[in-house]
């Protein structure tokens, strides 16, 4: 576990609200508080070219799934 409290005794900083500390590996990050938080990366489907019908396929599926 990482002891910050030798380099600032209140946070000032947006980093010293932050949960992490450092990059472990790719996608793998460590946090201040000695625990592991791993990342995944998602790209969707592109909705700037998509057609009328596919746009209310995609909201439909949306809403399917946030009323769950």
């Amino acid at each position: 576990m990482l002891n910050l409290r030798e380099y600032a005794e209140t946070p000032v900083l947006l980093a010293d609200y932050l949960p992490w500390a450092c990059m472990v590996a790719p996608g793998v990050v460590l946090n201040k508080d000695g625990s592991f938080q791993t990342t995944f990366r998602y790209r969707g489907p592109d909705l700037e070219s998509s057609t009328e019908e596919e746009l209310v396929s995609v909201m439909a599926r949306v809403n399917n799934v946030l009323r769950r």
